[in-house]
């Protein structure tokens, strides 16, 4: 699994920061698209949002705590 535990990489994901630049937003799920293309047929690959260890999982605090991620999962 991939993911930066920061708090601004929701923000990114979800295109709320105020300095966008065109094609900034979903960098994970353009990322999950473009791995997938290439490593498809090795790998399954996902985007998803998950808790980094020790976060907050449930509630509102939860989905707050839950980053952009990328599973990877070997064939």
């Amino acid at each position: 699994m991939l993911l930066n535990p920061l708090p601004y990489s929701r923000k990114v994901e979800l295109g709320l920061m105020r300095m966008k630049v065109d094609g900034t937003s979903e960098v994970y799920q353009q990322a999950a698209r473009a791995a997938l293309r290439r490593f498809g047929n090795l790998a399954s690959i996902k985007f998803s949002f998950r808790a980094p260890i020790g976060g907050a999982t449930t509630g509102k605090a939860g989905r707050a705590s839950r980053v952009p991620a990328l599973v990877i999962r070997m064939r």
